[in-house]
């Protein structure tokens, strides 16, 4: 598998919602509806997968597009050892690691959100391991209605420290002429780490 990326194209969405067809009516498609009405675009396949393309050329362009990804896993995830989902991690990884520089990331580019109990004893032989201590894990002991709320909670505090931290890096970019100099080596680079796109978004205290 190899992935380049020569350049960065301006976001068409917010977030990529990578998760395993299971959980779609439950626990994603919710997420993709509450964050719809509080004008956080979202690519999900079962509604955005493009036709007539090469699935993995499509995949990566969708994810380039994105700019976070959010991983909801679950038992089913874990329990598919194989599929789009691990590639959607390869890929994403590439991803966060072009967000690093020496002065810092650029932007937190991966939300692991964890619906299994962090003492799970399939994680640790997993690829989700890798993500743990990037994640949050839900409540033990909670009902899908509660995991729902909670997964939606946890995308909302996401999306708003990343908002604020592009704040802060415009402020940077002004600033520090060199540092912004260095991001524009990376055609696109310099608008990803400076603006909001698809749109700068309002957000609720708590959904």
């Amino acid at each position: 598998m190899f992935f380049s990326v020569r350049s960065f194209p301006k976001c068409e969405y917010h977030l990529f919602l990578s998760h395993s067809r299971e959980d779609h009516d439950w626990l994603v498609r919710p997420a993709y509806d509450f964050l719809s009405q509080h004008t956080v675009t979202s690519f999900l396949d079962i509604e955005d997968y493009p036709i007539g393309r090469d699935s993995r050329s499509a995949l990566k362009g969708e994810l380039l597009l994105s700019r976070h990804v959010v991983f909801f896993i679950t038992d089913a995830m874990l329990n598919s050892p194989r599929g789009w989902c691990i590639l959607e991690l390869a890929y994403s990884e590439i991803l966060q690691s072009m967000m690093q520089f020496p002065s810092g990331h650029l932007c937190n580019y991966i939300l692991p959100l964890f619906f299994i109990p962090q003492s799970d004893s399939t994680l640790p032989r997993s690829v989700w391991q890798l993500l743990r201590d990037r994640g949050v894990f839900a409540p033990s002991g909670c009902s899908r209605e509660e995991a729902s709320r909670w997964a939606n909670q946890q995308i909302i505090k996401f999306l708003k420290k990343e908002q604020a931290y592009k704040q802060s890096m415009s402020r940077l970019a002004i600033d520090d002429p060199e540092w912004s100099r260095d991001l524009r080596k990376i055609v696109g680079l310099h608008s990803r780490a400076t603006k909001f796109h698809p749109h700068p978004i309002k957000l609720p205290d708590s959904p």
